[in-house]
């Protein structure tokens, strides 16, 4: 998953945003939707806040490097 540079970026099918939000894809999608146009922030919010819930082994996940034009 690569959040990228769009502020409202949100991964639907994220196995820890739906295990956060208790939800399928599809109502992970509809509940982000109040969350409008910074849903990419909220998900980093949800990565956080698992970090506690998943344990001290699950790592943190990554954002995908962009690169910028010569």
């Amino acid at each position: 998953m690569c959040i990228g540079r769009d502020p409202d970026t949100f991964p639907a099918a994220d196995r820890v945003a739906r295990k956060m939000l208790n939800a399928s894809a599809r109502d992970a999608l509809r509940r982000a939707q109040p969350w409008r146009p910074w849903r990419a922030y909220a998900v980093m919010y949800l990565w956080h806040g698992s970090m506690g819930s998943f344990g001290s082994k699950m790592q943190s996940p990554r954002m995908c490097a962009v690169r910028e034009p010569p």
